[in-house]
């Protein structure tokens, strides 16, 4: 009787626990492309201003001088801003660029001006699997424009 109780736990313990391959690797998160880093940040830092039509009232044109990565490292939810339900990666940018904006609408007396950002961000993916990024500490230099 004791020999068949013992069976019956060592089956069911079997059962439940899932064997993992032994050469089985977790799967290591990308860095983000040049491309979204490009994007993410025009479009946060260098949108252009709308009117009250939702017409914009500024052309942008960015120009990136330099991107430089750094290892990756498991985000802090109150330093980097990452979700606090579970591990994320950040990996660490940092990037100078500027944003040369002109008025697109001939409205008289605003001058064209450029916009200098230099600055270090923390990259990573959001509860939803999108791309987001935390400034940490950027500089933003706004000097008068060509146009």
């Amino acid at each position: 009787m004791r020999r068949t109780t013992c069976a019956i736990v060592l089956a069911f313990t079997a059962a439940a626990v899932p064997v993992m391959p032994a050469g089985a690797k977790t799967k290591k998160p990308k860095p983000p492309t040049t491309a979204t880093i490009k994007s993410l940040l025009a479009k946060t830092y260098c949108a252009p201003s709308k009117n009250a039509h939702g017409e914009d009232t500024q052309s942008v044109k960015v120009t990136f001088k330099s991107i430089k990565r750094s290892k990756r490292r498991v985000g802090d939810p109150l330093f980097d801003g990452t979700p606090t339900s579970r591990k994320t990666y950040v990996f660490p940018i940092r990037a100078s660029y500027f944003c040369d904006f002109t008025y697109t609408n001939g409205v008289s007396g605003l001058k064209a001006y450029d916009r200098r950002i230099s600055g270090d961000y923390s990259f990573f993916r959001d509860t939803f699997g999108k791309w987001t990024q935390t400034n940490h500490n950027h500089k933003v230099e706004t000097v008068p424009g060509n146009g």
